[in-house]
């Protein structure tokens, strides 16, 4: 049953009022998380400002492995006459390493000394506590930051995809020795996928980032929710509840808000008591969707995780955390990244949907037991 006393009114205002491009280290940035903190101040919730250093961001090492790809294409190329094998070997760890990438950053994220390379970039989190001394801790979270990117999502998505059909294709023709020249010349079904998967490859490696998106529903619209339900979630009751949301800075950079969250709480977080749950692009109605592998509850139809997809809870659920994020996937998802993605795409409804749902989930672990 629909719950009329959450104010999605308010939310939406919230939520339209950040809606500009907030890109890390930019005065947008600042701006919002101002904002933030001025609004839970008026619902009498206190704020923690926990700061963290940029120092590296992931497409610094991902473009670097993108030319990297590129360059062990070509030496599988010149060996592929007297070496196929070797060379069907190459384009397959290739193929790996496509779909490896958050593998690779939350491995360079985990790294307690890095190099200094953004010239003391920074951003911060948000901390609100809204309900303490519950026997179940539950996080929930919602990043502020936003950026533009010169190839769309959807873009993104089907080079993915094309460019790991093109390696699947040109691992096998290595293997079944179509590399070779036949008599008549030049094997074309050999050096066209060599080529579009070089393409592909040097198209996502130029992809530009910058402070054009005014990041509507990525993610204005689930930080004006959380705000909204922080002021609800303050007088409803739970039993056994203790609830903090966190507005994380520099998703957009590679989940760096909840990395710099999970290590600097790490000793003080239980797996058997602590529950995360992400909003990240909610606000459209009738197109919610469940990420994770493992969901504090099956609400909804579970999702895939899309190649290149990354979302908050990724780090708390690698590090064996129960965590899931909730976002909707429909044709104006393809918006985000873009100038496109402004605050009248969100709808009211789409922002009722979510807040019933994160209260569903509440009130479900709020239950004994909650699984």
């Amino acid at each position: 049953m629909i719950n009329m006393s959450l104010d999605i009114d308010s939310d939406i205002s919230y939520a339209r009022d950040i809606a500009y491009p907030r890109l890390v280290g930019s005065d947008g940035e600042k701006r919002a998380a101002g904002y933030i903190i001025k609004r839970l101040k008026e619902k009498g919730i206190e704020a923690e400002e926990e700061p963290f250093k940029v120092r590296i961001v992931p497409w610094l090492p991902l473009k670097t492995g993108l030319i990297s790809s590129i360059v062990m294409l070509l030496i599988g190329l010149l060996i592929s006459k007297e070496h196929p094998y070797i060379s069907a070997i190459i384009t397959f760890l290739i193929l790996v390493g496509l779909f490896s990438t958050d593998r690779l950053w939350f491995f360079i994220a985990g790294l307690d000394h890095l190099p200094d390379l953004m010239r003391g970039l920074s951003s911060m989190n948000i901390i609100a506590r809204i309900r303490e001394k519950g026997k179940k801790e539950v996080y929930l979270i919602a990043h502020y930051d936003s950026k533009g990117q010169s190839i769309s999502l959807i873009t993104r998505i089907l080079l993915v995809i094309a460019g790991s059909f093109y390696l699947i294709l040109l691992t096998l023709q290595y293997i079944s020795g179509a590399s070779h020249q036949s008599h008549e010349g030049i094997n074309l079904s050999f050096y066209l996928p060599f080529s579009f998967t070089v393409i592909i490859i040097l198209i996502l490696t130029l992809a530009r980032t910058d402070n054009s998106s005014p990041g509507g529903l990525d993610n204005a619209g689930s930080v004006g929710l959380l705000i909204g339900l922080a002021g609800y979630l303050k007088e409803k009751v739970y039993k056994d509840l203790s609830i903090t949301i966190i507005f994380t800075g520099a998703e957009e950079l590679g989940l760096l808000g909840a990395c710099a969250f999970l290590k600097r709480h790490r000793r003080e977080l239980n797996p058997d008591n602590c529950y995360f749950l992400n909003l990240d692009g909610v606000g459209i109605k009738g197109h919610l969707k469940q990420f994770g592998k493992r969901p504090i509850a099956s609400i909804l139809r579970p999702f895939p995780m899309m190649p290149g997809l990354m979302m908050d809870h990724l780090p708390f659920e690698k590090a064996g955390f129960r965590a899931m994020s909730l976002g909707c996937v429909s044709n104006k998802t393809w918006k985000i990244h873009t100038k496109e993605d402004r605050g009248d795409l969100l709808e009211p409804d789409g922002l009722h949907e979510a807040g019933i749902k994160v209260l569903e989930i509440l009130d479900r672990l709020d239950e004994d037991p909650p699984f």
